[in-house]
């Protein structure tokens, strides 16, 4: 191996060390705590609080709402939130002609630049399921539960990806290492690399696909024939 390609692995590789680092830092986080509520808003409905009830409960039923803003002359004044429109139903009498505004709350509004964890922490204290979001005194939307929680799946996800690929690669670049150095076997790679036979097989089948190596297999030794 040449010096310009021994240079060129040791960057790659410090720079996989330093990508994992972070990585692994950024998990070990409370995750609720690096994701800003600006990463979750969504556009909310908005009533007039003269809607009267049949059609707000239309709302919430054809459009699967957790909570519908109310307005006054364009001005947010309250917030309908599902859980409590049900407890005001089962409580009254008579609800057929009640408005929007019989059925408003406060809206607990928190900024756009908190995080997810500050969101839940408002949420559990004024048991709301529904915070409008502020940018300054701008009213940009709102974050649900339902939305919070789909953007911490997405982010595990994501991050368990990078960290799997991170490896891939890593374990890659030993296989590469390991053929460079002679002739090898499939159990002495399971061995090294500990993977499966059938991982190295596939990994084998791509990077020769790829055209990034040439090997020759005899008696069960595998053999670098070539490498780009």
């Amino acid at each position: 191996m040449g010096e310009k390609d021994k240079t060129n692995n040791l960057i790659r590789r410090k720079k996989g060390i330093l990508n994992k680092d972070k990585i692994k830092k950024k998990i070990e986080r409370n995750i609720l705590d690096t994701i800003k509520v600006s990463e979750v808003i969504k556009n909310a409905p908005i009533v007039d609080e003269k809607t009267g009830i049949n059609e707000i409960i239309k709302e919430f039923l054809e459009k699967k709402y957790k909570g519908i803003l109310i307005s006054e002359n364009k001005k947010i004044t309250g917030l309908i939130d599902l859980s409590n429109l049900l407890e005001i139903i089962r409580k009254r009498k008579n609800t057929s002609k009640l408005k929007a505004k019989d059925l408003s709350e406060e809206v607990i509004y928190i900024k756009k630049e908190d995080n997810l964890s500050k969101a839940i922490l408002i949420m559990d204290i004024h048991k709301s399921g529904c915070l409008g979001v502020l940018d300054g005194k701008r009213f940009l939307g709102v974050v649900t539960r339902e939305r919070i929680l789909n953007k911490i799946g997405k982010t595990l996800f994501s991050q368990k990806k990078i960290v799997e690929n991170e490896k891939i690669e890593t374990n890659v670049d030993k296989l590469l290492d390991i053929l460079r150095k002679g002739e090898t076997t499939v159990k002495e790679l399971e061995e090294k690399l500990d993977v499966s036979e059938e991982q190295i097989e596939e990994w084998l089948k791509i990077l020769e696909k790829q055209k990034v190596i040439k090997t020759g297999r005899h008696f069960g030794k595998i053999k670098l024939e070539h490498v780009r």
